[in-house]
């Protein structure tokens, strides 16, 4: 806390001052202020405070102008004028005019020169230097003196010493000091530091879900820890991130005079588990009938009470593609923050070959919104003999390695309003392949995904989202394998899913969103896809772009989160769009 101890020898300019209001509110009281009628206002002499800003002073709703109206406003100004450091502003005098029934006040005001700041004595500071104390401050020797930066800079000193570790801190202002020969102000500060905090009791009120270790750990917080004023403000971010708790309020910290401090996170129940379907349909065409597409995807993310998290992931996206993903993670091994990860995927690519991956992985979270992520695996892929005939795919196995890393500032997951992601990521493979021409080839792949939410206005947001993956091949030509592949519902929407497959494919997804409530909107969209594959022709590249929109919702419900997309890609009618239901259920 910071407080006043004015010691100010000003009161020659203060009876000054009010000698002059006084002959303002008295000089023809009669003629100046009888009338009534709408009035306006002009000035002379302000040459460093704008009209506009002396008639906001203006505040009165009566027509009739009495000497107390008079004298409130002159009040206003010339309090205005030593907010800016103009404490030897005076009005000399005002000119009364009707006209009809309009009445103008012009008032004549002399500035005069403004009060400087001249020396900041500072005692009692032993834990921060004076030259941090004062770089700290925007009240500094030689600049205009203004009250209200005063009070704000004590405030920073404040919370300076705070995220020092000294939360029982006081600062005094001791002397505050005008001389009028010098026209400058000398300012005296009195800093009591108080004892160094620290954290001795943590309480989590309404926790029944989770070990308390697990949240204190995730919250960067322990018994005994030194006291940083930037721990507790980053309790409500951290939290955001685990989904099994809610914050149910501020959190609070009291301290005794030993500077012990006793801290309680009221929190409440989240949710521990997460399920996320999605149903497609595909009209039919004139060659294929229609089908259905679907997505399960069920995450448990505090099994034991520990943290510890599991997810199964399934994914028809034709009638002859599916997908399934298996993951577990081990949350900070040994104490520290590093996650440990093993996964398993297997994808049927249209009958035509299967491919398998193990992983086992880690992910450092040593800084607040960053990630790092490292993985070691095997991949192995099996033809089957159509596969093999028509698109010479080959047995193989290969070990893979890959690093990158992630940033999230978003503020919510699932309906974010603001906030941007980032990642990107590099997987280096050895490849050996089996069989007539089989061999050994290193392959690299490269990701990038930026995601990024602005709050236009009041429940209007823009999101837009760019992606994009690329694979190195030795010899340029890439097997159909190795192609990523791009359309449907989490890509290119208004086409099929995987309709699109290239060694070179980029996206981007443009929405513009109406927020309805924490977890319901209403959108309109527009995505944009290139795919582009190498010919047999050296250097020679067939590029493809194409784009699709529509429009769709996410309302909350009994059922959960219930999400329904209708897109149309390039020439389709409003007949032959494509339409994706989603329900995301949490508990």
């Amino acid at each position: 806390m910071f407080l006043f101890r004015k010691k100010m020898r000003v009161t020659h300019i203060i009876n000054y001052l009010a000698g002059i209001i006084l002959i303002l509110l008295w000089a023809g009281l009669n003629s100046a202020f009888a009338g009534s009628g709408k009035v306006d206002l002009k000035f002379s002499g302000n040459r460093h405070i704008g009209v506009s800003d002396l008639k906001k002073l203006w505040q009165f709703q009566s027509d009739s102008v009495t000497a107390e109206i008079l004298a409130d406003y002159s009040h206003a100004i010339l309090r205005l004028y030593q907010q800016k450091g103009y404490y030897f502003a005076r009005i000399d005098s005002f000119k009364e005019s009707v006209s009809g029934n309009r009445r103008t006040l012009r008032f004549f005001i002399t500035e005069d020169s403004p009060v400087r700041i001249g020396k900041i004595q500072i005692s009692g500071s032993r834990a921060i230097r004076l030259r941090d104390i004062l770089n700290e401050m925007n009240t500094r020797p030689g600049r205009i003196f203004r009250p209200g930066q005063l009070k704000e800079d004590l405030s920073n000193l404040v919370r300076l010493y705070a995220d020092r570790g000294y939360p029982l801190c006081e600062i005094r202002l001791e002397t505050l000091q005008i001389k009028p020969v010098k026209n400058a102000v000398e300012i005296r500060l009195k800093i009591r530091e108080g004892p160094p905090g620290k954290i001795a009791t943590i309480e989590i009120p309404g926790n029944d879900v989770a070990k308390k270790r697990t949240i204190l750990r995730e919250l960067r917080l322990y018994t005994g820890k030194p006291f940083r004023k930037k721990d507790l403000d980053q309790i409500p971010q951290r939290l955001r991130k685990l989904p099994y708790l809610q914050l149910a309020g501020e959190p609070v910290i009291t301290w005794d005079s030993t500077g012990a401090g006793h801290l309680k996170i009221p929190v409440r129940k989240g949710n521990m588990a997460q399920f996320d379907g999605t149903l497609g349909y595909n009209p039919p065409t004139v060659f294929k009938k229609g089908y259905f597409t679907g997505l399960i995807d069920v995450n448990f993310q505090n099994l034991f009470g520990t943290g510890r998290a599991f997810s199964a992931f399934w994914q028809r996206k034709n009638v002859r593609s599916q997908e399934i993903k298996l993951y577990y993670k081990e949350p900070w091994v040994l104490n520290r923050p590093v996650d440990l990860d093993v996964s398993f995927q297997q994808r049927l690519q249209d009958t035509t070959f299967v491919r398998r991956v193990w992983e086992i992985g880690s992910q450092i979270n040593w800084l607040e919104s960053f990630r790092f992520h490292f993985k070691i695996g095997r991949e192995s892929i099996l033809p089957d003999s159509i596969g093999e005939v028509l698109f010479q795919i080959r047995k193989s196995q290969a070990w893979r390695a890959s690093g990158g890393f992630s940033y999230d500032s978003r503020d919510d997951r699932l309906n974010p309003r603001h906030g941007v992601f980032y990642g990107t990521g590099v997987d280096f493979l050895r490849r050996k392949t089996f069989g007539r021409g089989g061999g050994t080839q290193d392959i690299r792949r490269t990701s990038i995904d930026f995601e990024g939410y602005w709050n236009w206005f009041g429940r209007q947001v823009w999101a837009i989202g760019l992606h994009g993956k690329e694979v190195r091949f030795p010899g340029g030509d890439v097997p159909v394998e190795e192609q990523f592949y791009l359309g449907g519902s989490r890509t290119l929407r208004g086409y099929r899913e995987d309709q699109f497959r290239g060694s070179r494919i980029a996206w981007s997804n443009l929405e513009y969103r109406y927020i309805m409530g924490r977890r319901s909107r209403l959108f309109v969209f527009l995505d944009t896809g290139w795919i582009s594959n190498r010919e047999k022709t050296p250097h020679a590249w067939r590029n493809l772009f194409k784009f699709g929109y529509g429009f769709g919702i996410r309302t909350q419900t009994a059922l959960g989160i219930v999400g329904l997309d209708y897109g149309l890609g390039e020439g389709d009618t409003f007949a032959r769009g494509k339409i994706h239901l989603r329900i995301i259920n949490q508990f």
